[in-house]
């Protein structure tokens, strides 16, 4: 717990994060990003709020909350192609082939991927080009709590990019293994 205790101290927001203090912190499951893991401060209040360790250990850019931001833009569509693949492509135990891996996998195990030559972050400096935007003059809504991400302030241009995304991205359901492996790359 110390350990978690100080890392949480590193992120940007602490003060608003700890509030009147912290009791535990412990993994719970995503809501938005269809169950994966995420970090929950337990407050001595009784209030709960999430917390990204990525945030304790680097400060994110002005492109990376761009991106982030985008990316909650289009986190409903992302859900709703989970979704209707696995109606489509479940098998009896609802599970799904990873084309990457070729193992059949469950919901918790497979990420909606951004197939290339569309990858996430192309799509968003394509957009960026198309807008001739700087990522610092874009206002962006911090992550209140109980929000994974920050959102786009302006709800035109966060249509305008669901509608990009939409007509240029080439999604795939794949392993969370592999997808993360290609992040990294």
């Amino acid at each position: 717990m110390a350990f978690m205790r100080a890392l949480l101290a590193r992120h940007p927001r602490a003060a608003e994060k700890i509030g009147l203090g912290v009791r535990a912190i412990r993994v719970d499951a995503n809501s938005v990003w269809g169950g994966s893991p995420m970090l929950t401060i337990v407050r001595t209040d009784g209030t709960t709020t999430d917390f990204s360790y990525m945030k304790c250990i680097c400060t994110p850019s002005a492109r990376g909350r761009l991106q982030a931001a985008c990316r909650r833009a289009v986190v409903e569509d992302v859900l709703a192609f989970k979704r209707e693949y696995f109606r489509c492509h479940a098998d009896e135990a609802n599970r799904v082939l990873c084309p990457l891996s070729g193992k059949r996998l469950g919901w918790t195990e497979v990420h909606v991927d951004h197939a290339p030559p569309w990858a996430f972050r192309r799509i968003v400096d394509a957009f960026v080009e198309r807008h001739d935007m700087q990522p610092s003059a874009v206002a962006i809504l911090g992550a209140a709590d109980g929000q994974v991400e920050p959102r786009l302030a302006d709800r035109e241009l966060a249509d305008q990019f669901r509608c990009f995304h939409a007509s240029v991205a080439h999604l795939r359901v794949v392993a969370v293994t592999e997808n993360l492996r290609a992040s990294r790359q």
